[in-house]
């Protein structure tokens, strides 16, 4: 719809004045001003309607497969005559600059992916105006670009097939982990001193995580020391979730956190949802465990594997994974299974159970251990409901509280807020 911009009702409203005082005036001067003015605002219009007609588009076409959180730019080319600037875009998409060209616009913009699935942009809203700027209106153009989002998790799945020897697609096995390993895991000096922050390789102990980094950056960091840190945690894992945000955060934390500690530093694993207990420190036990867990619903659904691994049903990954041996105890509950454990990593969405969470911390820091707790910042975003999405957050509300006062150490995982304590 043609509406009258800002400078066009200022000179309608001029017009209309003039015209009324050089009929009461009876002014020649004022009437043939008068004139000249709806002459301009008359031929400002005939002249945007007749280019109008041109049509208008937008390049260049998209379909990528991109990775949360990591940021893309793009230069929208808008050929459009008469065309100002952009009225509307989603959330996803943060404009950095716009400058105009003779016959359209040039629109840099910037990608803000905060959680995976599949985006679409086919349409954008601008803003046209007259060649006098008397008139504009917004023209939706169209525009074909699309993003497919992957999971965090995915990645950390494709690694852990990999170094299980599973997907040879990816070209990851035992040995090509092993000699990243083998390179890199070793510590610069001695004297047990910090050193620095970096981001974790395969093989660094999980007691150098540096959790506070970890929070801001979103992907494991740990501590430089001069010398390496003894002992081994126990990992406590809960991975229900209720959607595809808090799925993801569960299990890229879970898959993650045991893959950075290939050359030691987790004892055990402790299945919070299942009351399952592996004691041995079994490194690719606990690995072969976990991913068998994240390949069930509904974590898996948000996953789509086939892409990055050689083409293999879910069934026959579940039974390649099967014929790996995994040691597991006897169904135990939350406090027999960390009686003899000083330190344990806890990684929950906090919707389920809190009792069980609640009893690892307590036994823990009874101990003088230390207890850390990885959890999604918002996990209640991904509820439809209203009404439970309100109790959801006033319980994790709560229950952080509750586990603050309790001594345990607080981490926000894959978030721009950093939430430590």
């Amino acid at each position: 719809m043609i509406k009258l911009s800002v400078k066009g009702l200022g000179l309608t409203t001029s017009t209309l004045l003039i015209t009324t005082l050089s009929v009461v005036l009876a002014d020649y001067i004022l009437m043939i001003t008068a004139s000249v003015l709806t002459t301009l605002l008359i031929a400002d219009l005939l002249h945007y309607l007749i280019r109008r007609r041109e049509l208008c588009s937008c390049s260049p076409d998209v379909a990528e497969v991109l990775q949360i959180r990591r940021p893309k730019d793009l230069s929208l080319d808008i050929n459009c005559w008469g065309v100002r600037n952009v009225s509307k875009l989603p959330k996803w998409l943060k404009v950095v600059k716009t400058s105009t060209k003779p016959e359209g616009l040039n629109v840099e913009v910037r990608t803000d992916f905060k959680y995976s699935g599949k985006y679409e942009l086919s349409c954008v809203e601008v803003v046209r105006s007259s060649r006098l700027g008397f008139f504009s209106e917004v023209v939706v153009v169209r525009s074909n670009i699309s993003f497919k989002v992957i999971p965090k998790t995915l990645y950390w799945v494709v690694i852990a097939l990999g170094i299980l020897g599973i997907g040879t697609k990816i070209g990851l096995s035992k040995h090509d982990v092993s000699d990243v390993v083998d390179k890199l895991s070793h510590l610069r000096s001695e004297g047990g001193i910090y050193y620095l922050t970096r981001e974790y390789v395969p093989g660094d102990s999980m007691r150098r995580v540096d959790w506070k980094a970890t929070a801001r950056v979103g992907e494991l960091c740990v501590k430089e020391f001069k010398e390496p840190l003894g002992g081994s945690a126990l990992l406590c894992l809960d991975l229900r979730c209720v959607g595809r945000y808090t799925c993801d955060a569960v299990a890229s934390a879970a898959l993650s956190t045991i893959i950075a500690s290939q050359s030691g530093g987790l004892g055990g694993l402790y299945d919070i949802a299942n009351n399952k207990l592996i004691p041995t420190a079994n490194y690719e036990g606990m690995l072969t465990y976990t991913l068998s867990k994240v390949l069930e619903p509904p974590v898996v659904d948000e996953l789509d594997l086939y892409e990055y691994i050689t083409p293999q049903t879910l069934s026959e990954l579940r039974t390649a994974l099967s014929k790996l041996d995994v040691v597991i105890g006897k169904p135990t509950d939350p406090g027999r299974a960390v009686v003899n454990w000083d330190e344990a990593i806890i990684i929950s969405a906090l919707i389920h159970e809190l009792g069980k969470v609640l009893d690892v911390v307590e036994v823990i820091r009874g101990r003088g251990g230390n207890a850390v707790l990885i959890t999604p910042l918002k996990p209640w975003i991904d509820t439809e409901d209203l009404e439970l999405a309100y109790r959801l957050y006033v319980s994790y509300s709560k229950s952080l509280e509750k586990l603050r006062s309790l001594g345990a150490k607080i981490v926000v995982w894959d978030s721009d807020v950093i939430e430590f304590g």
